[in-house]
């Protein structure tokens, strides 16, 4: 028997935090619903599956929508009916440690306005089966396997031309 159409909705700003042992399952609709603005943080091992409906086009063990966000810091997204996630209108999510397996469409799924940041996905140009999403920089979607950290960038000319304002204006407050 189904719990009802949605585990966990969250809208108009709002925030959710699963810690530890959180299970969600057996809704008709997705697991953990995000809109407006709200924000998803996933932490150890936590469950989310067997969520959705065969069929439903906002089916997914997690739908992040309108301006949302999730991370995901380790959990399991599994057997749930669409994607892993469902990424959707200027949304974004950051996953490092989640498990995802056994879902009827793939890991994740974005329109083309959501990105994904990840440890799974080694690129746009080098995408797993059931991941379709794109990356927020052409560097790819792998974490941690570059060593090279960015230059710090040179500001120099810049203080040199703050320190020329800086004696004009004392120029004309002297006269």
């Amino acid at each position: 028997m189904p719990n009802g159409p949605v585990g966990i909705s969250a809208g108009l700003g709002s925030q959710v935090t699963l810690y530890q042992n959180a299970e969600i399952s057996g809704h008709t609709g997705p697991g953990v619903e995000l809109w407006g603005k709200s924000q998803l943080n996933v932490f150890g091992a936590n469950l989310i599956s067997h969520n959705g409906t065969a069929g439903a086009p906002r089916s997914a063990g997690i739908v992040v929508d309108g301006n949302s966000e999730a991370y995901l810091r380790g959990g399991q997204i599994s057997s749930n009916m669409g994607p892993g996630m469902l990424v959707l209108v200027n949304s974004s999510a950051d996953s490092m440690g989640a498990t995802f397996t056994g879902n009827s469409h793939g890991i994740i799924t974005c329109d083309s306005s959501a990105y994904w940041v990840s440890d799974l996905a080694p690129g746009p140009e080098n995408r797993g089966a059931g991941m379709d999403c794109r990356v927020p920089h052409n560097l790819g979607n792998r974490r941690g396997i570059s060593g090279h950290r960015p230059a710090i960038p040179d500001y120099t000319a810049a203080f040199k031309k703050y320190a020329w304002y800086e004696s004009v204006i004392a120029k004309i407050k002297k006269k």
